[in-house]
């Protein structure tokens, strides 16, 4: 049965596959099942990513709503499975979280274990599937602004996977405050992805600098950036932070020498490192917020 966005029945998602094993090939079995009418689960499917390597597998229900999927666990340790339920046309109607432990000593226990989970109807705002589109939305942007700027885009994708782990916290919790925050977080960074994107295009209306101009322009603005986050930085006492300052303050030294004989280059470069002082800038928020779970992660926002 079709749902408005946002309101998916009231879904129960059962893993039946042991919780402890010994061996890292792994087959994780389950079924979905919903007091609604059973047509809604006619197409649907389990998305299963993998919260250590990120992989994603997806496994279709049968008519009776079961699915089994192979994957591949990291030994040794507790491997989390983000498992998100999707009707016929890959809209996502709820999600949660579960953990197989592979470890080759000791008794594999859980044998036969069931882990069952009553998925409720969204109460947050946003419904899940929208700020899920906006996580779509900023991971796009961020691939497009790599592109232009010649970045690798795992760079870019960090603050969005971090931010959607807090969301998915907060989800969970049905904590509205961290939600809402995640949220505008990723909205600030798809302006910030949108800037970006805009400085590596080229206007030909603009009146352009020479090369060796424009270098100097971009160093003078980098350095100004850097000294101000450095500054920040000293204020709020996160000597955490300073090696990575100055670290990426090394990696301008070499500026003014190549202005002359590789200006474009140097162009390039000050707007890499631009882009790493931002995420620094961005964990100085980092301190006001801690998770519940001991302080262990930090919500990352923007300053």
């Amino acid at each position: 049965m079709p749902f408005k966005e946002g309101e998916p029945p009231a879904l129960e998602l059962q893993v039946t596959s042991p919780a402890n094993v010994r061996d890292a090939a792994y087959t994780l079995i389950g079924t979905v099942r919903t007091e609604a009418d059973a047509s809604w689960l006619e197409g649907s499917s389990v998305r299963i990513r993998s919260l250590i390597t990120g992989l994603t597998d997806e496994a279709f229900l049968d008519g009776g709503g079961s699915f089994a999927q192979d994957l591949e666990l990291q030994p040794e340790t507790d491997n989390s499975l983000e498992l998100t339920v999707c009707d016929g046309v890959g809209r996502e109607a709820a999600r949660l979280v579960v953990t197989i432990r592979c470890q080759s000593a000791g008794p594999a226990l859980g044998q036969g274990v069931s882990q069952k989970q009553t998925v409720a109807q969204p109460s947050l705002d946003p419904p899940w599937p929208r700020f899920a589109q906006l996580v779509r939305r900023c991971l796009d942007l961020a691939v497009e602004a790599a592109t232009a700027l010649g970045l690798a885009r795992e760079e870019l994708f960090e603050h969005v996977h971090a931010q959607e782990r807090y969301a998915e916290q907060a989800y969970e919790e049905n904590n509205q405050v961290l939600y809402q925050e995640c949220r505008e977080n990723l909205e600030k960074y798809v302006g910030y992805l949108d800037q970006l994107k805009r400085d590596a295009l080229p206007r030909p209306a603009a009146p352009q600098l020479p090369p060796e101009e424009e270098a100097k322009d971009s160093v003078a603005r980098f350095r100004d950036y850097l000294a101000t986050v450095w500054k920040q930085v000293r204020a709020k006492q996160r000597i955490d932070l300073e090696p990575r300052l100055t670290e990426i303050a090394g990696q301008a030294r070499g500026f003014t020498q190549r202005m002359k004989s590789e200006p474009t280059a140097v162009v390039r470069d000050a707007r890499r490192l631009g882009a790493e002082v931002h995420k620094i800038e961005e964990q100085l928020t980092q301190g006001r917020r801690q998770s519940t779970g001991g302080g262990a992660e930090l919500l990352e926002g923007s300053s």
